[in-house]
């Protein structure tokens, strides 16, 4: 009888992270011959976790402890979490010897095979592809790259970083929890809303001047018959507000009232809770507006620093929806993207196809009927093991 494949997950980056992992490690867990642990960076995570277990109906995992030396810690006390975490693998390579492989959601695990780990390295895709991120180069580290689709894949190896045989187009694990968002979600209720989700990259998008605009358009036109009932959810990237020690976050707080909502730091805004409910995405350059298409809708995308967008590959998402430059526009923007939404929706739906594998195209029945991207990534990094023998 064949030993068990023991995995790790690695939760070594922020919360958020934990969405895009826990549902493949849950499924990973279910299958026959696999035993899976998790490493837990940050005590921040563990309620996510819980919350991400809850909605899938699955049990806790089984949690190692992450090793840290006296200066790992203080890096973490002072709020150094880029080196803090860098720090964190260089102390952890010998303890994760014994596993056959691990999986990370970010580019820097690759330091962890350049510190002489011989497990395979996993990495599990957090986002869709379409932003150019600096570190992404380090992927040619791993020995797998699990992607939720073929744009990412066919970028990766275009860029000569992995051969085809180190990649699976098998769907995005996050997805798994659409099926389990309540219907008391949404945050105005039954009372449609716009989904303000701008990306933490002040250099691409200007959210930092554009805010107060978009929140005092709102509150502006309110008054008028054709906007009465409509409300603003002020939602950002999450990762805006680990730096300034919480001022970013109280500053945001300081706009809500009325119809304008704001959310720095829910798991809501991470759980796809607001990406399921809103009538509208307005957005910028985040890769959660594909989250948002699953269920394709209206989007309008804003662009005050006036980028020379059109043909950059890096910003295929605003061929999806009208794109504002000038905030004035915007709500002239919001109220024809409903019926405008027409002449964007066979766009959508053909960038979400190459954005996301879908389950039921990916796995063999009965798999597909669970209709999980969890599961078939679980599949997927099982078999590639057995192969390697």
């Amino acid at each position: 009888m064949k030993p068990a494949l023991k995995i790790a997950f690695l939760h070594f980056a922020e919360p958020y992270h934990c969405y895009h992992a826990a549902p493949m490690a849950s499924a990973m867990a279910r299958l026959p011959g696999c035993e899976v642990v998790e490493f837990v960076n940050y005590r921040a995570c563990l309620p996510h976790l819980a919350h991400i277990r809850k909605r899938l109906g699955a049990p806790a995992l089984p949690q190692h402890t992450f090793r840290k030396s006296w200066y790992c810690r203080g890096l973490e006390k002072a709020h150094l979490l880029d080196a803090q975490r860098l720090q964190l693998l260089r102390e952890n390579v010998a303890q994760l010897q014994e596993f056959d492989a691990v999986v990370a959601t970010e580019y820097t695990a690759a330091l962890l095979k350049k510190a002489g780990l011989r497990a395979k390295l996993v990495y599990l895709s957090h986002g869709a592809g379409d932003r150019k991120v600096g570190d992404e180069a380090l992927i040619r580290h791993f020995d797998l790259a699990l992607l939720p689709g073929p744009k990412m894949a066919d970028y990766l190896h275009g860029q000569g970083w992995l051969s085809r045989k180190q990649i699976r187009t098998v769907g995005a694990p996050k997805l798994d929890l659409l099926p389990a968002i309540p219907g008391k979600a949404a945050p105005f209720g039954t009372q449609p809303y716009v989904l303000y989700n701008p990306h933490y990259k002040n250099s691409l998008n200007g959210w930092k001047r554009l805010l107060p605009q978009v929140v005092e358009a709102f509150r502006t036109r309110q008054g008028t018959s054709s906007d009465a009932g409509l409300g603003l959810m002020v939602a950002p990237h999450v990762k805006l507000f680990h730096e300034g020690w919480g001022a970013t976050a109280r500053w945001l707080q300081s706009f809500a009232g009325g119809n304008i909502r704001v959310d720095t730091g829910s798991m809501a805004m991470q759980d796809l809770s607001y990406t399921t409910t809103a009538s509208l995405y307005l957005g910028d350059i985040s890769s959660q507006v594909y989250e948002f298409l699953v269920r394709p809708r209206p989007c309008v995308f804003l662009n005050p620093l006036r980028l020379d967008w059109r043909g950059n590959p890096y910003f295929r998402h605003w061929t999806l929806g009208d794109v504002v430059e000038d905030p004035a526009d915007l709500m002239e923007a919001i109220r024809a993207a409903p019926e405008r939404h027409a002449l964007y929706l066979q766009a959508q739906q053909a960038l979400l196809h190459e954005t996301y594998t879908l389950p039921s195209e990916n796995m063999p029945a009965p798999v597909a009927g669970e209709q999980t991207a969890g599961l078939c990534n679980a599949h997927a990094l099982r078999d590639w093991l057995l192969e390697q023998g």
